[in-house]
């Protein structure tokens, strides 16, 4: 047996910089992986794969993410075996925070442990974009530099970590939906006059300067999250009378984070928080370290085996 914990993730910039010939949105973005984590459990089984989930909001079937990761990682092993997994949500969904792609990730670095396999990370790279555009960035970094669809990943090195208060007062906003709200000026305006200097973040998120990075954070999809979801802004003004040092968006939403300058700051964020938002609120630091799917495909896994 193998256990991983998949952390989830926050967008600290995301500019839009266009629609690529696939199809798919070309974007520049910095992510972080932080300790709000899915727990997942491996086991070797019969043929094929069996998922149980305990969250009602994801399906278990053959569409997740997991069991997808699963079926691929057996075709390209060739396994004979094949696995039983359980997983336990604690990511909601449709927050901007990447869950469904940190449990693909997370699949994929537990059965190469599992299975006692030798890295590969030219097969898992293929995997992981195939998956979906945010898995090879949980597959190789906590804290990284991501271009492309986003599955361009160039790692960072952070010392120390920094403090984070999320919030999801809303219900789940589609991706798509939200990127088909993006107007076309806005995307433009991502070409010709991007966002706060992303150089001057950078160098913020990796020396962890909470008040440099909160003035650095940007996120392009905010504007059309808003439009289809007003009562999102009321949250976001809310949040920034909390005390945070600044406030954004992961992803396409609908999760708000604040930045903290200390976990002092963000025990007394969290508990005002608390008060308008009851246990949609979680504190959490970044990276996640510790037990994670590894960037160098070492999952945290249990000692025990069966």
């Amino acid at each position: 047996m193998v256990r991983v914990l998949c952390p989830a993730k926050l967008n600290l910039y995301l500019e839009v910089l266009g629609r690529r010939p696939d199809g798919y949105h070309a974007v520049l973005t910095l992510m972080q992986t932080v300790d709000l984590q899915d727990e997942l459990t491996l086991r070797r089984g019969h043929a094929g794969v069996r998922l149980e989930c305990d969250s009602p909001g994801v399906g278990a079937g053959d569409a997740n993410l997991v069991a997808r990761a699963a079926r691929a990682w057996l075709g390209l092993q060739a396994a004979p075996e094949g696995v039983d997994a359980v997983l336990r949500k604690r990511i909601p969904p449709g927050a901007g925070l990447g869950g469904g792609s940190s449990d693909a990730a997370g699949t994929l670095a537990g059965l190469q442990a599992l299975f006692e396999r030798p890295d590969d990370p030219e097969g898992l790279d293929r995997i992981a974009r195939g998956l979906g555009s945010d898995v090879p960035f949980f597959l190789r970094a906590d804290t990284a530099l991501c271009r492309g669809r986003g599955d361009e990943v160039e790692p960072l090195s952070q010392e120390g970590r920094l403090h984070y208060v999320l919030a999801m007062p809303r219900g789940p906003l589609p991706t798509a939906a939200v990127y088909a709200e993006l107007r076309a000026e806005e995307a433009l305006r991502g070409l010709t006059a991007p966002g706060p200097s992303l150089s001057i973040l950078r160098e913020a998120v990796c020396r962890s300067d909470a008040r440099g990075v909160a003035s650095g954070l940007h996120n392009r999809l905010l504007a059309p999250a808003l439009r289809l979801a007003p009562a999102l802004g009321e949250d976001l003004e809310a949040f920034a009378r909390l005390g945070c040092a600044g406030v954004s968006m992961s992803g396409s939403g609908s999760c708000l984070f604040g930045v903290c300058r200390g976990d002092g700051e963000a025990m007394e964020v969290e508990a005002r928080a608390r008060a308008f938002w009851g246990d949609r609120v979680w504190r959490v630091a970044g990276p996640a370290g510790g037990p994670a799917p590894s960037r160098r495909n070492q999952p945290w896994t249990s000692p025990t085996s069966g």
